[in-house]
């Protein structure tokens, strides 16, 4: 790497942090509304074609204001490569058994792709990642408040067996929601907040942290613990360096306490059941079906068996509880690369911009995106993400400011450049 390259390039923190968190204007506002409307509104139903046609509507404001204002719509390459794998799907026609479920996933998936482009441009004009992390966690909030109200709340207990939904009528997308909130949590916790707002997203974290357990979804059980270790990873290992006794005392403190969180689980909630029986019949039916995929990966590796056709050749007639497996058996060898590649791109260029600046506020957002993608890929080892609005209104927001942060870094760094060479 030469000295151009690996040259820290100082920018101002205004260009990627505000402490105002709320939305200015037309677009910041209806984006705002779109993403908590997909992750609430459109899991009623008959509400669910309603937030459909507000999508539309907004998505076609969007490229008229666009058109007329003769505006570049640049696309990240994330996205393009989303696009690419899309129209390779398109060869799942050839082997499709069942028409209708393919056709009604391209519909989802093309859907998908509009919404995934919309967050992303908007993201990348406005960089306010922080109003996305905002709607996450207000679409999360009320996805729990509405669990209460149902009265989910009530079975804690071993005996209950009742897996909290909320509104979103799955106990594993529920407790996926809440992971998200306690995301949302963490990434404001390094903005200048006052003691009431340090108290209020206490209380938010502990509430979904609750109701991760009510779901009884042993992948975002986990997935909050896993996060966390990979939070301190990323974002507070020079703390950790600084202060060693302070650090110390902290983990101790945060080790007992997880301890006995997770011994009252164990012993006393149905989660603790689920946990306690990890080779139940459940895990094992899911072995099967990964083993299934295997044979119809061997048999279709070019194309797949088409999409959403993977009930069709399971023996479960259900979807094969892996995203891994699902892209892969659905899409082919080529298409499993094309739906990852996104990561990939990503992630190198998280990498990039961590060794192009050294704003605080950034690199710690960059690390905050680090422990939630390798979290979200392991979940998907139990969890398909293909149709998933939660993954992919993140994704897409991650996509678009990081996008435009490479890019603000880069034009930042050739005018230091020529600043310098007068």
């Amino acid at each position: 790497m030469n000295e151009m390259q690996s040259r820290p390039v100082n920018i101002d923190s205004a260009d990627y942090y505000s402490d105002n968190i709320l939305p200015k204007g037309f677009w910041e506002w209806t984006l705002l509304l779109f993403i908590i409307s997909s992750l609430t509104v459109s899991y009623i139903p008959g509400l669910t074609k309603l937030t459909v046609l507000y999508g539309i509507m907004l998505v076609g404001l969007f490229f008229i204001y666009f058109l007329h204002n003769r505006v570049s719509l640049e696309l990240p390459p994330e996205v393009v490569a989303y696009f690419i794998w899309i129209i390779w799907s398109l060869g799942g026609l050839v082997n499709a058994a069942d028409m209708t479920l393919y056709t009604a996933q391209m519909k989802t998936i093309i859907q998908m792709g509009i919404m995934i482009a919309f967050v992303a441009i908007i993201t990348a004009r406005r960089q306010k990642f922080a109003l996305i992390m905002l709607a996450l966690a207000i679409g999360g909030i009320i996805a729990g408040a509405l669990s209460i109200y149902s009265g989910e709340y009530r079975d804690l207990s071993a005996e209950g067996r009742v897996r909290a939904e909320g509104i979103t009528g799955n106990a594993n997308a529920f407790g996926y929601f809440l992971l998200f909130v306690i995301v949302s949590v963490i990434y404001f916790l390094k903005r200048n907040l006052s003691l009431f707002w340090k108290i209020i997203l206490s209380i938010v974290t502990l509430f979904s942290f609750v109701f991760i357990i009510l779901s009884g979804s042993r992948k975002s059980f986990l997935g909050v613990f896993v996060f966390i270790f990979l939070w301190i990873i990323f974002c507070q290992l020079k703390n950790i360096t600084k202060n060693p006794l302070r650090v110390t005392l902290i983990l101790i403190i945060l080790l007992g306490g997880t301890y006995f969180a997770v011994d009252y689980v164990i012993s006393k909630t149905y989660l603790g059941h689920r946990l306690e029986n990890m080779d139940d019949r459940s895990n094992q039916t899911r072995m099967q079906m990964y083993m299934e995929g295997l044979d119809m990966i061997k048999k279709y590796p070019l194309v797949g068996v088409g999409l959403d056709n993977y009930r069709v050749w399971s023996s479960s007639q259900l979807y094969s509880h892996s995203d891994y497996t699902e892209v892969a058996a659905n899409t082919g060898i080529i298409g499993f690369v094309l739906y990852f590649s996104v990561y990939v791109i990503l992630w190198l260029r998280l990498n990039r911009i961590k060794a192009m600046t050294n704003n605080p506020h950034l690199l710690y957002t960059v690390g905050l995106i680090k422990a939630i993608v390798i979290t979200m890929l392991l979940i998907a080892f139990g969890r398909v993400n293909i149709t998933s609005k939660l993954t992919w209104i993140f994704l897409a927001a991650v996509f678009g400011y990081t996008w435009s942060a490479e890019q603000t870094l880069r034009k930042r760094r050739v005018l230091d450049d020529s600043n310098k060479s007068r």
